[in-house]
């Protein structure tokens, strides 16, 4: 009773709180837990005051765990630190949204509210498993290799590593160790084989996955063993570049009308390229697949024969193919003007102090261009450029740390390369890597205006 007054008191107060005297912002570092884990935030404190204050924190459910810390912060001064939250021992799973109260100590009328989300999960709601007779519609059947789908599916956005999947039969045993990324849907198929002497009928699977010690999943499943005639199965998987064929031949040797049928699990990307020479008898939708199933009779000696491709290669052609029409395309009738940009540099013991920029312009066309703007921008240098090259700029603009070089050109004839180029100090010296700005012209194409980029570079000390 106690929490829920303490939790109501810091919801109204959070509507008349004056928010000016300090900004609190925060970073999910760890907030989707297991049982047993803690939080983790990286939060940032701005004290927006005119003058030094000393500030600490709190949060609202004090049922969690975490490190009392204080700041002296002067004016205008941003504190940041990892906030680490552990939970109650016995708190259940769900979804929590924790007050944190950021407040002066020297006037605790100043404060402010941020809210952190933490998402707790049980262990029993991580994993579900989708009933393995879906992957066998048909049954197991005696007489051969059977394969068996196990569709797994991670529930959240947590990575959960090293988990056992054990199956457990009479008919089989088979285990596995995975390791699943967030909300991944995972297939594992294995291939078994049972004894002839198999009755038909239902049989129970008992399917334990766990993570260390604790149990994620613990359900029993039925599968089919199904009756079987003299029906002759040949199966042929043929893999190519970019491409797969199922040839299924199925002929019947007894003496007696046969009912038959072939299923094949597709997901929705496969459906899209995939076809078969005999249309499907029925196509049902489970979960994230596709369940095809072809139904047929086979009188004493005739054979039924379903060839499916799946065909990736010849759409992946088409689409290169359209890619490079439209990349020549693009090129021949609107890249007329290509900008490059070098940059070399004058190193010392301390790093990087000088630099000179050249600014290569070429015209591809045929056609004169004219009435054409280059524009370059520097960060952090300790004057304006110098040095220049055979073109001075039309204009050197400074605002702030940013410096605006503008050259204002007449024309460039086609096929004509233009090199420009220009000194310039460093505000301090460069150690380490340092990405240079790119550079862009601008000109007239008709009635349109074009811009033309130039690429960026990345120096190193």
């Amino acid at each position: 009773m106690k929490k829920i007054i303490f939790i109501l008191m810091v919801l109204i107060l959070c509507s008349f709180v004056n928010a000016a005297d300090f900004e609190v912002t925060h970073e999910n570092v760890e907030n989707l837990l297991l049982p047993g884990e803690n939080a983790i935030f990286n939060v940032n404190i701005k004290n927006e005051q005119d003058v030094n204050d000393v500030v600490s924190f709190v949060i609202s459910d004090l049922d969690w765990d975490w490190e009392k810390q204080t700041f002296n912060m002067n004016s205008k001064a941003t504190t940041s630190f990892v906030l680490n939250l552990a939970p109650p021992e016995t708190i259940d799973a769900g979804r929590y949204t924790l007050g944190l109260k950021v407040y002066s100590k020297t006037n605790p009328e100043n404060y402010i509210f941020d809210n952190l989300v933490v998402d707790i999960f049980a262990y029993n709601d991580l994993i579900t498993v989708e009933n393995l007779e879906s992957s066998l519609p048909n049954g197991l059947d005696p007489r051969k290799t059977n394969r068996i789908n196990l569709i797994l599916k991670n529930k959240h956005n947590i990575e959960l590593n090293d988990v056992d999947v054990m199956l457990t039969s009479e008919l089989f045993k088979k285990e596995f160790n995975l390791d699943f990324d967030n909300a991944e849907l995972k297939e594992e198929s294995f291939d078994i084989n049972i004894d002839e002497d198999t009755a038909e009928g239902e049989y129970d699977v008992d399917v334990l996955i766990k993570l260390d010690e604790d149990v994620l999943v613990d359900e029993t499943f039925k599968i089919r063993v199904a009756y079987y005639g003299n029906v002759q199965e040949d199966i042929q998987e043929i893999k190519g570049f970019l491409i797969k064929n199922i040839n299924v031949k199925k002929t019947n040797l007894g003496n007696s009308l046969v009912g038959e049928e072939y299923s094949l699990r597709l997901n929705s990307f496969e459906k899209t390229f995939t076809y078969s020479n005999i249309d499907p008898s029925d196509i049902q939708k489970k979960g994230d697949g596709y369940y095809y199933t072809w139904k047929f009779n086979l009188e004493p000696g005739e054979e039924f024969i379903i060839n499916i491709k799946t065909n990736y290669r010849d759409p992946l052609i088409v689409l290169i193919v359209l890619i490079l029409i439209i990349y020549v395309l693009y090129n021949a009738f609107t890249r007329r003007v290509v900008l490059r940009k070098k940059v070399l540099t004058l190193k010392s013991a301390e790093g990087i102090s000088e630099m000179k920029v050249l600014l290569i312009l070429n015209n591809k066309g045929r056609k004169t261009i004219k009435n054409i703007r280059l524009i370059d921008q520097l960060h952090n240098i300790a004057k304006l450029p110098d040095n220049f090259g055979s073109l001075k700029p039309t204009s050197v603009k400074k605002t702030g740390n940013r410096v605006m070089v503008i050259w204002d050109i007449d024309s460039i004839v086609g096929k004509e390369e233009r090199v420009i180029s220009y000194r310039v100090k460093a505000g301090v010296s460069v150690i380490g890597k340092l990405r240079i700005p790119r550079a862009l012209c601008r000109y007239k194409k008709g009635k349109r205006s074009v811009i033309a980029k130039s690429n960026s570079i990345l120096i190193f000390s």
